[in-house]
This record gives structure tokens, sequence and C-alpha cells, in this order.
């Protein structure tokens, strides 16, 4: 691949720049800051995008637009690769409207997307598809800065793993390592094999002894449910004989309960029939001493009650009638005119006529009051009488009910005593008793005997069941585990060869990467000397070689090695230029590429002391294999070997390109 010119609108500093390029070497020369380095980040966005560069870093602050145009010649055929972004709100997106790719002038039918355009750059520059295009280009063409020197003053490990990916050896170590884990495994489980057969062969006498064991513990319960087959009727025959004599023991102690109650009662009884007779005979005595004082010929209370107060209604008439007249004797005492009572004309005898007829109707009166008064005095003392009577009958009723209780209580008592007297105990019922419970007692002591001989062996038995069930779960465990690892070892064969293969593999892997390095590094060796003379201008002072870890050695023209530290400026830096170049070339040809027609090197003197720079230009002078080289510095120095001259300054903020 051949520059052939670079387009820049909006991109860091520069805001519209172009640059061209021809062939020979080209130096871009700027002051630091100038943006000369922009120059060669837009060649590699175009190329690969934002494989290394984020949008941000590449586009233009304060710009809403981005565009990078660049025109390349790869195979003869010539080619514009065009990128762009755009800002949108805060964020940097791919301009898909200038995302293109055209061959010869003819844009190719290809879709706007980053992806496609990188497959398809990778595609034209002929990189491989398990291949990471912009290392492999930075390999071929594109020498960062402080990297001149860099590969030959690595560490050994560094620079062997950097090589070997470059030159895709590093492929073969990682099979070999990756088939280690593999082998390993199968290592493992050929032993792990050997240790299941181990195992199976001392699982199998440890399975007949539990086998055994098993035997054993049916024959104990075999016994023991015997032993239990002749305990248990035992035990039905003496529970069903204590079931009967608990029976009886309950009617002797109920018989027995009605014996004491019978006894009791009776005594009762006879108290009662004594005590209700004596009560009986009392109330008796009582009843005849009040019979005779009872008055049958007096009326009743109420009776005699209303003739009281009929004669009381007398009394009072009587009463009124005699103080009528002794008013009315008064009276007449008083007159002096006509009589009140037949109207005539009073006189002397007339009052005194009138005045007797009044005092014999008082005799009467006083009489027939004097009658009354007696009369309602009797008439009290009747009715006191009466009362009494009425107490006394009163009392005399009470005591015949009282003496019909007492008669009806001694005839309930008198047939309760006569019903008992029928009834018969026997005397002996606490004998019974006592033997009836000594019997219960030794039938009770011989079933808690036979139960607990029972208990023992039930006892026994399930422990023999427990340890039968954990045996039998030892076995299944053991006869699933043994058949797993049947299982296992069903497939020993296939891990064995399976192992021996791998270790073949492994070896054969190892070789294959060792006869290709070996072949590779005789070629790196003498595309190393070759380049090598050709930037010395075949000096015969020194002659290089490469050891079998990629390290660069110097020789003598006496065969003296020389460390390349020790060597002078130029002739170090013309070591570094030759290794780097002699990479370049390897790495083309292990990935079927033509040699490369490019070289860039941006600030290639970071580092270099004086002498090492003035050596640079007399170095890049003599290379002549490349067409096209490309130099980025700030050294003006370089400028005297350029055969373009590129420079780069500020102006304004900005990136101007002179020629």
């Amino acid at each position: 691949m051949k520059l052939v010119s670079l387009k820049l609108v909006n991109v860091r500093s520069h805001k519209e720049s172009f640059v061209e390029f021809k062939n020979g070497i080209t130096v871009i020369w700027g002051k630091t800051g100038s943006g000369k380095s922009t120059i060669l980040m837009a060649i590699y966005y175009a190329l690969f995008g934002s494989a290394d560069l984020s949008n941000s870093e590449i586009m233009a602050r304060n710009s809403k637009k981005m565009l990078i145009e660049l025109k390349f010649v790869q195979n003869n055929d010539e080619y514009v690769i065009i990128r762009g972004l755009k800002k949108t709100g805060e964020s940097i997106l791919i301009d898909s409207d200038n995302l293109k790719v055209l061959k010869n002038g003819a844009q190719l039918n290809i879709l706007s997307r980053a992806n496609d355009i990188n497959s398809i750059i990778r595609d034209i520059l002929g990189f491989g598809l398990d291949s990471k295009p912009n290392l492999m280009f930075q390999v071929l063409s594109y020498t960062k800065q402080d990297n001149i020197r860099n590969l030959i003053e690595m560490k050994k490990e560094e620079r062997q793993d950097f090589i070997d990916k470059i030159l895709q050896l590093s492929k073969y170590k990682t099979a070999y390592e990756n088939l280690k884990p593999l082998t390993d495994n199968y290592y493992l489980k050929h032993e792990k094999i050997i240790q299941i057969t181990e195992f199976l062969t001392a699982e199998k006498s440890s399975l007949e002894m539990l086998e055994n064991n098993k035997k054993e513990l049916d024959e104990k319960i075999s016994d023991n449910d015997k032993k239990l087959s002749v305990i248990n009727p035992a035990i039905s025959s003496k529970a069903a004989e204590l079931k009967k004599l608990a029976e009886e023991l309950k009617i002797l102690r109920l018989n027995n309960e009605k014996s004491i109650i019978h006894q009791q009662r009776k005594k009762q009884l006879d108290s009662l029939i004594k005590n209700v007779s004596a009560e009986k005979n009392t109330l008796g005595s009582k009843k005849n001493f009040l019979e005779p004082k009872i008055t049958n010929k007096l009326l009743s209370v109420d009776e005699l009650n209303q003739k009281l107060s009929e004669e009381a209604s007398k009394l009072k008439v009587t009463n009124y009638r005699i103080l009528s007249l002794k008013k009315e004797n008064e009276s007449i005492l008083g007159l002096d005119s006509l009589c009140p009572t037949c109207r005539q004309k009073i006189t002397g005898e007339h009052k005194k006529e009138l005045s007797k007829k009044n005092d014999d109707e008082l005799i009467l009166l006083e009489k027939d009051k004097k009658r009354l008064e007696n009369e309602i005095s009797r008439l009290n003392e009747s009715v006191n009488l009466s009362k009494k009577d009425e107490q006394l009958r009163k009392e005399l009723s009470t005591l015949d009910s009282a003496i019909t209780l007492l008669s009806n209580q001694l005839k309930n008592y008198e047939a309760e005593l006569k019903d008992l007297l029928k009834e018969r105990f026997d005397e002996s019922f606490e004998e019974k008793i006592l033997k009836t419970e000594q019997d219960h007692s030794q039938v009770s002591f011989k079933i808690n005997d036979l139960n607990s001989k029972k208990s023992g062996i039930e006892s026994a038995s399930a422990e023999i069941t427990n340890q039968l069930r954990a045996l039998e779960k030892e076995l299944l465990e053991k006869n699933k585990k043994l058949a797993e690892y049947a299982e296992k070892i069903k497939d020993e064969n296939h891990v064995k060869l399976s192992l021996e293969f791998l270790n073949r593999l492994r070896s054969n892997v190892k070789d294959v990467r060792q006869i290709i390095r070996t072949k590779f590094l005789n070629e790196f060796k003498n595309s190393f000397a070759k380049k090598f003379e050709e930037i010395r201008n075949n000096d015969d002072e020194y002659y290089v070689e490469i050891n079998q870890d990629y390290e660069p050695i110097a020789y003598s023209i006496e065969g003296i090695e020389v460390p390349i530290n020790h060597l002078s400026g130029g002739e170090k830096t013309s070591a570094a230029l030759a290794y780097r170049l002699a990479l370049s070339d390897l790495a083309g040809e292990m990935n079927n590429l033509m040699p490369s027609e490019l070289l860039i090197l941006d600030e290639p003197t970071t580092g270099f002391d004086n002498d090492d720079i003035k050596a640079l230009p007399e170095a890049l002078g003599n290379l002549s294999s490349i067409p096209q080289i490309i130099i980025v510095t700030h050294e003006a120095l370089l400028k005297e070997v350029a055969n373009n001259c590129v420079e780069i300054r500020k102006d304004n903020g900005y990136s101007k390109v002179t020629y």
C-alpha cells in the first residue's frame, strides 16, 4: 500500500487541510503541538475507525461535523476511504452519509456501517479473518512514537511473545497450553478409573460383609417373631383372666358396699321408727289434752262479732235517746208558750206530765242500756272464748296433720325395713374380695412380666429393624455407587486411548511450533542481516544475527560478540530499523502479503541522543527497498533526508499545511 493524499475537515486542530504523499521520503515537520501527529491519527482512523481512537478524540471541539478522506494505491488499484462524524446533542455519532469506499473512482456497494467499512478495508489490505488489522498495520508499516528501538530493548519474554503473536506462532503455544487442561483432565480420569477399580474391589468385599450382616439380622428378627408368637397368646389369655377377675372384684365390691349400706340403713330405719313413734305418741297426748277444752256450744267469731255489732248499734241508739230525753226535759222546764208535741198552751201540770213521761222512758232506757252493756260484755267474752276455740281447733288440725304425716312416715319406714329384712347378704364379702384381689394382683404381675419380656423382644427387634434399614440403605447406596462407578469405568479403554492421543498431539504441536519457528527464525536472521547491510551501506565493521529468543546480536569482523547497547548511536539505530523492517517482511510473508511499500515513523527520534539523531538520516537515506517513507518529526535535522517536506504550523489556533 502507498498513500496518495489525505483530506482533513474539523479533525482536532485542522479546520480544513490537505496533504499529498509522494514516493521517497516525506518528512512532516512542525513544532510540538502544531498538529503534525494528527495527520497520522487521521490516516489510522480512516483505515481502522475507532479501533484505538474514540470519536471524541479525533473530532474537533465545537464542530458539528468531521470528515477524513484518505486516498491510497493497493495492488495497482486506487482506493478512497471516507469517514465522517456528526454531533447530535451531546453525542458524537458516525455520519452514515459520509461513510464510503471508492475503488478506481466508483463507490463500492456496501452498507454504510462502520463494521462493513472495516471489513472491506481488511479485505483490500489482504489481512486474514483471524488477524487484527490495526496490529498488522503497526507491524508492517506504522511505527508509533518510542517504538523504533522498543523491539530490540524489550525484555526477552515480552519480545518473544510479541513476535510469536505477529508470526502467528502463538496459536501453537495457545493450542499446546489449551491441550494441557484437556490432557490433565483425561489423566485425572485415567487415575480416577484406577482408583475406582481398586475401590470397586474393596466395595464388593464390603458389600459381601454387609449381606452377611443382613442375613444374621434377618435370623434374629425371625427368632424374636417366634418368641412373640408364644408370648402374645399367653398375654391375651392372662388379660382375659385378669378381665374376668376384675369383673368379679367389681361385683364383690358392689355387693359389699350394698351390704354395708343395708346394715346402716336398717339401723337408721330402726332409729327413725323409734323416733317417729315417740313423736307420734307425744302429739297424740297433746291432742287428747286439747280436745276437752273446746266449747262446741259457742257461735263462731264472725257470728258473735255480727251480733256484737248489732247490740252496739242498739246501745248507741239507746244512749242517743237518753241524751235526747234529758235535753227535752231541760227544754220543758224552760217552756212558757206552746207544747212542742201537741202544740197546746203549756201549763205547769202539762210540764210535769211531760217530764214524768220522759222520766219513765228514761228509766226504761237506762235498764235497756244496762242490759245491752251486759250483753255486749258477754258477747265480747264469747268472742274471746270462740277465738281460743278456733286456735285450739287449728292446733288440733296441725297436730292431726303432723300425726298423719308421722303415721305415713312410720308406715313407709316399716315397709322399707320389711323389704330390707327380706334381702340376704353374705357376710364373707371382705374375705372373697381379699382373695380375688390377690388373684388379680398375681395375674397382673404375670401380665407385666410377659409384657416386659415382650417389650424387651420388641425393643430388640426395633433396634435390629433400624439396623436393617440402615444396612439396606447402605446396601442400596453401595449398589447404586457400584453401578455408577461401573458405568464410569466402562469407558476405561476410551480414556486410555484418548490420553495417549492427547499426549502425542501436544508433543506434535510443540514440535510443529518449534519447526515453524526455526524455519522463520532463519529467514528472520537473513532478512535482518540484509536490511542492516542495506542501511549501513555494506559497512563491514559489524554484522548482525538473531538468537533463538529473537534477541538481536552484533558481531565484529573478528567474530567477537558485541551487545547492541554497546554500539554507536548510528549503529544502534540502524540495527533497530533493520530489525523492525525484517520483522515487517516476515509478518507479511506469514500472512501471504506482498512486502510493505510504506513505512511510517512517528517521532522516531524520541529518546535519541544527538549522535543517534544525526545517524538516522543516513540510515533512512540508505534504505532503498521501501518506496514510500513518511516521517513525522519536530527535528529539523531530518528535513535534510526528505524528498518531500510538509510543514505544519499553528495559525490562530488552527493547523496549516505548507510545502
